[in-house]
């Protein structure tokens, strides 16, 4: 083909199916990517590995937490929902810390100036601390802000209800009247893995 002339409908239909073909392969790759990257919990898996630093120095880890339950919060400076759920886990802290409930939460993909203000203004006196590089949201396949996971005394994910009345392994949403989950049903759950810790 010289300069000046039209490509042949052959050159045309080649040039067009390599480029579908190349598209299909990229849509191919980024999916394959995206499922894997994706971690779906259920409930009763042993707990993702998670480790931080609080605003205040504190060390925690899943390791350390063993023999207690834990409720391990996502949540963010921006994000609307969190507002509702900050009081909620806050009460639940004061209430069933002294039973040997661990409340922690990570601010998700947030500054920390901003993440800082945020917990100081919701009184917010349980540890929290940064997500930095987002390394735990991502072992707990986290889809957004706010969620919640459960690990019991033995290290492994609790079953938490659903919106549909399903047991899950997190909670996905406020934990606030109204919310995803009432308060009084993360109670209940918080409740039974004290009175019968499982071995």
């Amino acid at each position: 083909m010289s300069l000046g002339t039209a490509p042949t409908p052959a050159l045309t239909r080649s040039l067009v199916g390599l480029t579908i073909l190349a598209g299909l392969v990229l849509v191919g790759f980024l999916a394959i990517g995206v499922v894997r990257g994706r971690r779906v919990l259920s409930p009763g898996q042993a707990a993702p590995e998670f480790a931080f630093t609080d605003f205040d120095g504190g060390s925690h880890d899943l390791a350390t937490t063993r023999g207690q339950v834990v409720v391990l919060n996502f949540w963010a400076s921006w994000c609307v929902e969190c507002v509702a759920e900050a009081p909620e886990l806050e009460s639940i802290w004061r209430d069933y810390g002294p039973r040997g409930v661990q409340v922690l939460g990570l601010a998700y993909t947030d500054t920390e100036p901003a993440a800082r203000a945020y917990a100081a203004a919701h009184g917010m006196t349980f540890p929290n601390g940064m997500d930095r590089a987002a390394a735990v949201s991502a072992r707990y396949g986290l889809t957004g802000v706010p969620e919640t996971v459960v690990i019991d005394q033995q290290g492994r994910l609790a079953a938490l209800p659903d919106v549909d009345g399903r047991e899950s392994a997190k909670i996905v949403g406020a934990i606030a009247p109204g919310g995803v989950v009432e308060p009084a049903q993360l109670r209940a759950v918080l409740d039974q893995l004290l009175e019968d810790p499982q071995p």
